[in-house]
């Protein structure tokens, strides 16, 4: 993503726009059911959902993260959950 690796204020729009798309398609998408839903056992089923809802609400919180450091011009930050080695799940595990 060129304009997180050499950020200028004309891209602040641009990423918070993208931001804003990706949290609209999560949030839309928690209404969805996974396609592997279907080979998950009935009574595991609610369980899935409900988790897979869950972790769509933490990716929500990690772009409202991105969004607010993005508004403050703080790339370095904005950088952190969208490089490579700074994966969700790499996060938590620190």
């Amino acid at each position: 993503m060129k304009a997180i690796s050499a950020p200028t204020d004309a891209d602040k729009q641009k990423c918070l726009s993208w931001e804003t798309d990706l949290k609209t398609d999560i949030e839309e998408s928690k209404a969805l059911e996974p396609e592997k839903a279907s080979n998950i056992p009935a009574d595991q089923k609610t369980a899935f959902l409900e988790s897979y809802k869950n972790n769509m609400d933490e990716l929500v919180d990690e772009l409202v993260l991105l969004e607010r450091a993005i508004e403050a011009g703080k790339w370095d930050d904005a950088r952190g959950p969208c490089g490579p080695d700074q994966s969700v799940a790499t996060r938590r595990a620190s």
